[in-house]
Formats: C-alpha cells, structure tokens, sequence
C-alpha cells in the first residue's frame, strides 16, 4: 500500500476561532462539524480539493488548549505529530480576542521550530475587532486578514498556499482510472479507527474505548496494486433513539453523505459477539443506497482455532445478514494487520462490479431464458409481461424492465429474477435495483401478496 504524497496545508489554532469554518469554505462543503461545543474537532482529518488543474489536502485539526478530557489530550499529541506531514500551515486568530492566550503563544512555538511556510491567519474581519498589532507578538510574519463565514480574502489564501506548495502540488491526470471511494461503517468500538490507522500507517484517528470518539468522517487516499483508494472513516452509528439533536446528530447526517459518495461501504462487525440490529440496519442503509458493501468480521485473534476453521461463523453470518446474502465478508484483525491485503482486494473487486456496465442484448438474453423457465404469474386475474430491460444506472446499478401489467408482479419474482442476473454476471458484493415499468413509460412497485 502506498500512501498518497499529495501536499498538505493545515489549518491549527485554539478552540472556536473559525478552523472548521474555513476548511469548509476552502473545501467548498460542509466537511467539518462546526458547533460551538470547544473541542467539536478531534481527530486530524484531510480533504482533497481541486484548484484549477492542481490537487491537495487541506487538513483540520483539532484545537489547541490545555484540557483534563483524555480525548483532547490524545488529539493534541496527534496535533503535533501531524504537524510534521504538512507542506504549509495556516494559524487561525480569532480577530475579536482582545489578548494573545498562552495556549496560542504555545503552539506558535510549536510551529515556529517547525520551519515550515506560516500564515497568521485573522478570521472573523467581518465582525467588530480591535488592533490586530498584538498578535504579531507570536513571531509569525505572513498575515492575511479573512472572513470564512463571508469567503474574504479566501482566494489571496489560495494563492499563498499554491505559490508555498508549488514544486509539490500534483497535477491531475485525467487519463488515470477514477478514485475508488470507500466507506468504513460500524457500530462505536468495533474497530473502525484502528483499521483506518492500519491501513494509513498513520494515526490519523484516535483509537479509544469512549464511544462517539470519531466525529468527523476521516479520509485518507492511498495506492494498492495501481489503484487509488479514497477510505473515509466515519462517526461510530448508534441506534436512533440514542441520537438527538446534538454533534452525533450531524455525525450521523454527514454518515450518510459519505455513504452516497461511497462505492464501496465496508461495515464492521464485532467477530466475538453476535451481530446487533444496529449492524443489520447499517447494513440495510448501504443496500438502500445502492451501494457496494463487504462485511469485515474483525477481531478474529480473539476467537480460537476451532471457530474459526469451522464454518460456524458463516452460517452465523448468513442468518443475521440474510437480506443482503449477495455480500462477501472477509475476517480480519485491526489491531494486527492480519488480512488487510485480502481486505482491500475484496474492496477493489466490489468497487470494479458496481461501476460495471453491461449491454442491452446480455441482460435482455438472460432475463428472457429466465421468463421462459419460469413466466410471472399476476394477481387480480391480470397477466403480466415482461418485454425487455436496460440497465439504465451504475452505483447504484440500477436495471429496469419494461412490461405489460407490472405492478401484479410479486416481489417474489423480482427476487428470482435478481437471482438469474447474478448467476450470469459476476455482482458479488454488489446490489441490483430494478425497476418495473410499465410499457407507457409509469415506474411501479411490484406486488407483495
């Protein structure tokens, strides 16, 4: 595995004074949580982002203070480790503060005995604030006054940060094949941080038993066997009623954007205890999106020898995730690293087969061997037909047939049909979604009794 060497601009400073605000404007999204919580941020995370023909990270980080929260202390260790990765970085003053805190003077020393390329950074200009001379008392002499909630002065950063990263930025080849994306899915505390870290090399995700640990979905690119891997690591998913209206909320909603993103979902499970129905619904969410999925039983290292030889496990595996029967699972051991290759193998194959496309005359050719083997049979004294199919998506991979009296097809025969399709085409780890309609042109549900 060979990590991406993209150049890195990262953004550091004390709580609240606009990090994850100005990562969003520079990514163009809302990529980072922002709340007025202190310490909302907590892990390092990196962005890709695109100007002009030229590509690199912007990375968030957490803020800087002193706290007795372990968590802060952990992201305040990664804080400074990541330091060391980065090409250029940004120090984010809140321009309303009347004072320089010790926390800031702190990590100015900290980045000074760096050496790398600096800008003080004077957000929030759009506000009432005084003299900014006093900051100047950090040693740093680049400036640039900035609103990130506005976008001013955004582009004169831009155009620091190219001119720093120049000889490093990378072009974009637009004959290379796309960036494969990959989700990592799990209840809190099965190991999702841990396999990131495993796979990055880097710990760019603070491993702990606190569940919630993981706010902000964490993306790292890599290279495996030619291919470029985008793995984004994502908020630990806890049952509905446990989440309200807080930071695990958004949590959850930039959950799902990474998932429709995704081409790949890979969900975590727990190899020592049986699968809950919040590993189920995960697994139900990656099916309704359409999406590749892999199921990755992790902590093998604890089950013994016997259990893992038999195929206990597989039968175990085959009843709670019955629904979505048509995804491979791999067993492996974050912590150890052991079947990380097999992983990623299987994710590379997944990702190739939901971005496949097949023509007209192969679908048309199995379905109607199918039909004739078996005819649907109607409901309501009505005789449906089926004329032909298309594909008419990928990821999604989506197929829709065309059809007299669609809508009295069982959902019976939507399920054999899907059958045939994946006995003829190889579309393991992949979902079909198809499509009745009508020969009038009218999508329709098929019947259930």
């Amino acid at each position: 595995m060979n990590k991406k060497s993209f150049p890195i601009f990262a953004l550091v400073g004390i709580p609240n004074v606009g990090k994850s605000s100005l990562l969003n404007r520079l990514v163009g999204s809302r990529a980072a949580i922002i709340h007025d919580e202190a310490h909302t941020t907590r892990d390092i995370t990196r962005h890709e982002v695109t100007w002009g023909d030229k590509r690199l990270y912007i990375q968030d980080t957490p803020g800087f203070g002193k706290s007795g929260d372990i968590l802060t202390q952990a992201a305040q260790e990664q804080l400074k480790a990541s330091l060391a990765n980065a090409s250029a970085i940004g120090f984010v003053i809140d321009s309303t503060q009347e004072h320089i805190t010790e926390a800031e003077k702190q990590l100015a020393r900290i980045v000074r005995q760096l050496g790398k390329p600096t800008i003080l950074l004077y957000n929030k200009i759009d506000k009432d604030y005084g003299e900014l001379s006093h900051f100047r008392g950090l040693g740093l002499t680049n400036e640039l006054e900035i609103s990130a909630h506005h976008g001013l002065g955004v582009e004169e950063l831009q155009n620091w940060v190219s001119a720093q990263v120049a000889d490093n930025i990378e072009a974009i080849d637009l004959e290379a094949p796309r960036q494969l994306r990959v989700a990592i899915l799990g209840r809190p505390n099965v190991g999702k941080s841990s396999l990131l870290n495993k796979l990055t090399g880097e710990t760019s995700a603070i491993v702990s038993e606190i569940a919630g640990t993981t706010r902000d979905p964490i993306s790292t690119a890599f290279e495996f066997n030619g291919r470029e891997l985008l793995i984004t690591d994502t908020a630990g998913l806890r049952r509905p009623g446990k989440i309200g209206r807080s930071i695990e909320y958004f949590s959850l909603t930039r959950t799902r954007q990474v998932v429709d993103a995704a081409d790949v979902c890979i969900l975590i499970i727990d190899a020592t205890e049986p699968a809950t129905s919040q590993d189920q619904r995960i697994a139900g969410i990656v099916r309704e999106a359409g999406k590749g999925l892999v199921l990755v039983v992790n902590k093998i290292d604890a089950l013994d020898e016997d259990e893992r030889a038999n195929n206990r496990l597989e039968k175990r595996l085959a009843r709670e995730f019955e629904f979505v029967w048509w995804a491979p699972y791999v067993l492996i051991s974050a912590e150890t690293g052991r079947h990380i290759d097999k992983l990623l193998e299987q994710v590379v194959l997944v990702a190739d087969r939901v971005n496949q496309k097949f023509r007209t005359t192969e679908i048309n050719n199995v379905l109607q061997k199918a039909i004739i083997n078996k005819p649907p049979a109607g409901l309501h004294n009505l005789r449906p037909k089926i004329n032909y199919a298309t594909q008419t998506s990928v990821n999604p991979l989506e197929i829709t047939l065309y059809g007299t009296h669609p809508e009295s097809i069982h959902f019976s025969y939507r399920r054999y049909l899907e059958n045939q399709l994946r006995g003829s085409f190889d579309l393991q780890g992949a979902p079909i979604k198809l499509i009745f309609k009508s020969k009038y042109g009218n999508s329709v549900t098929p019947a259930e009794d």
